[in-house]
């Protein structure tokens, strides 16, 4: 079965995960280690190609098993960050997502766009009816893009995540189908 291809418009599109996409996505992520070690976990555990590799397998199985979806943001012939569904559970129709872009592609539209095509995977083909995400409370950016796309602010996970070796809060956000449905009237 060939990976999915989500096209987002003005040269951008979403490719689904696999084993081709190790090298790409391990140099973007090495190119912008320090900025993106600052928001995200994963970083600090994807140090080799084969680190990525791993990922990108387990994320094919998790695909397979119905508890993931993870895709690759391109632009400009390149991978520009990541963005993915982990913990889908069915039974409760719901998601989580989580996201990155290398600083390159930033202030663009690009993660607004391609947030926008996961909700509409979420809600319009998956039927789920929420996804929520979890985000520290500095990185406002990152809030406010979820926030233009209808998340609300649910409250705050003290000491939620871990990165470098520390604790920090999470802001959680969610937004549900009824309102994904009167955000794109």
């Amino acid at each position: 079965m060939a990976a999915r291809l989500i096209e987002l418009g003005e040269g951008l599109d979403l490719r689904e995960i696999d084993e081709t996409l190790a090298r790409p996505i391990f140099e973007a992520i090495d190119g912008d280690r320090e900025r993106l070690g600052r928001w995200m976990g994963f970083v600090e555990l994807t140090l080799t190609v084969e680190d990525e590799l791993a990922f990108c397998r387990d994320a094919m199985q998790a695909a397979k098993r119905g508890v993931a979806k993870h895709f690759s943001i391109f632009g400009r012939g390149r991978v520009a960050g990541g963005i993915g569904f982990h913990s889908i559970q069915h039974q409760f129709r719901t998601a989580e997502v989580g996201y990155w872009l290398v600083a390159a592609f930033e202030g663009r539209g690009v993660m607004a766009r391609a947030l926008r095509a996961m909700l509409e995977l979420a809600f319009d083909e998956m039927r789920l009816h929420r996804v929520q995400v979890r985000i520290d409370p500095r990185n406002a950016r990152s809030i406010g893009v979820v926030e233009r796309l209808g998340f609300r602010y649910e409250g705050c996970m003290r000491q939620a995540a871990w990165i470098r070796g520390e604790p920090f809060d999470c802001s959680l956000l969610a937004i549900v189908a009824p309102d994904w449905n009167r955000a794109r009237i």
